[in-house]
């Protein structure tokens, strides 16, 4: 292969990631795995989903059709690997505008502003992908488990939000969804007949960028009991105002978290307790002026340090008559106070920087099963601080074990610049067959 044509295709993966990963996979099986793999068990899933909004004045439709390949083997009694290939195609509308989704006092300095044209979306558009999303080995020697690559690591016992989680952020919508995995290094060890010690090392560019996350679990007959410390960076992009001197600022920030969990069920009623300590320390900040693109200079009066508190209280309940009742109520102290959201907020929070937008949020569901098949609920998702929440009924068929079919309504309630009310109604439709 002549020189040129090795640099287009380095040049073209470079540019598009996610059409590399299956070549290095199918690379990877053939070379290193494959005689292993001859031998895993093949399972999965086929998932296509429908979505539509209204948001303000604007209206979306889209979806995506999903197919998942899981790989299992055990070449020894300690020894076993797992991975897992996802392909995820988009249909519909990709191209999202941010303008939709923010209240409109929120934009008018942007659109009464030289820093954008007039009517210039800011705008995020959804690829389609190919990727491994879980990669790794499990190993015992005695009571010691590791666990190597690519992983699912979900710490907490909350059902919506999980306070004491520094690897993900769930989707108060869609709580049970799957997770995306973590490149970590997880070790697991009992201590007994009731404690285990668990350490997690997610290793980054060094180690004062890398993860560090260590357990220790009590649990005794119907009680779990937890303690957790972590170790983890943020980065924030926020934009400064007035416009006219507008400027950017990117502040790095060290946190580290000391929190606890408590589980308990008892004759058929849960309760669960999940807080969280985050101490945060300044790691570096920049401050950069658009009035001058060649000027890039550091500007220390302009951070903010501070240490906040999370707490998550839950309980649920399952009748007689197979009625689940769950409740869950979080409060956020990183979270903005009540009517001083702003624009950078939101940007912390649809960028996955807070668990929440605002301070406090109640999530409350209902779940009857119509005999085998069917099973119908409802739930809200509530943000107390400025009253607005969505309601969502939803139903979920099921025929045998390998095929669901889930419909979900969505309706916005409360003021129109408030969180919940910018969104009028939404949908979604969920077919999953697996294999």
């Amino acid at each position: 292969m002549s020189a040129v044509k090795v640099f287009l295709r380095f040049h073209y993966f470079a540019k598009n990631p996610a059409a590399a990963t299956l070549p290095i996979f199918l690379l990877f099986i053939n070379t290193l795995l494959f005689p292993t793999l001859l031998k895993a068990d093949c399972f999965g899933y086929f998932e296509s989903e429908g979505d539509g909004l209204q948001s303000k004045s604007s209206e979306y439709l889209f979806g995506y059709h999903k197919l998942r390949l899981d790989f299992q083997t055990q070449p020894e009694a300690n020894l076993k690997i797992s991975a897992n290939l996802t392909a995820k195609k988009y249909w519909g509308k990709r191209t999202m505008n941010l303008m939709d989704f923010l209240p409109d006092k929120l934009l008018e300095p942007f659109l009464n502003s030289s820093f954008m044209y007039p009517g210039e979306p800011l705008s995020f558009t959804m690829a389609d992908t190919i990727y491994l999303d879980n990669f790794y080995l499990d190993a015992y020697a005695g009571n010691l488990h590791l666990t190597l690559g690519r992983q699912q690591i979900s710490p907490g016992v909350g059902y919506a939000w999980n306070p004491t989680d520094i690897f993900n952020r769930k989707d108060p919508m869609d709580p049970t969804y799957e997770q995306s995995g973590a490149d970590a290094i997880a070790l697991e060890l009992p201590v007994g007949a009731y404690l285990t010690l668990s350490a997690i090392l997610q290793p980054k560019e060094s180690w004062d960028t890398t993860v560090r996350y260590g357990k220790g679990k009590f649990s005794f007959s119907a009680f779990d009991f937890s303690l957790v410390y972590g170790y983890f960076q943020r980065l924030f992009t926020h934009l400064e105002w007035p416009l006219i001197f507008m400027g950017m600022t990117e502040s790095v920030q060290n946190r580290e978290l000391l929190g606890f969990s408590f589980f308990t069920d008892l004759a058929g009623l849960g309760f669960w307790l999940e807080a969280a300590r985050c101490y945060n320390r300044l790691a570096g900040y920049q401050y950069f002026d658009f009035s001058d693109a060649n000027r890039f200079y550091e500007d220390p009066y302009l951070a903010n340090d501070g240490h906040y508190w999370q707490l998550l209280i839950g309980a649920d309940y399952t009748s007689n008559s197979s009625l689940h009742i769950l409740a869950e109520y979080f409060y956020n102290g990183f979270g903005s106070k009540k009517d001083q959201v702003n624009f950078n907020h939101y940007l912390d929070y649809l960028d996955g920087k807070t668990l929440t937008l605002n301070q406090n949020y109640l999530f409350l569901s209902l779940l009857y099963p119509w005999g085998d098949s069917v099973t119908a609920g409802i739930f809200t998702l509530a943000n107390l601080d400025d009253q607005s929440f969505l309601l969502n009924p939803q139903l979920i068929f099921q025929s045998g074990n390998n095929l669901e079919l889930s419909l979900m309504l969505s309706a916005g309630l409360g003021n129109a610049e408030s969180e919940m009310g910018l969104q009028k109604y939404g949908g979604r439709l969920r077919l999953r067959a697996w294999f």
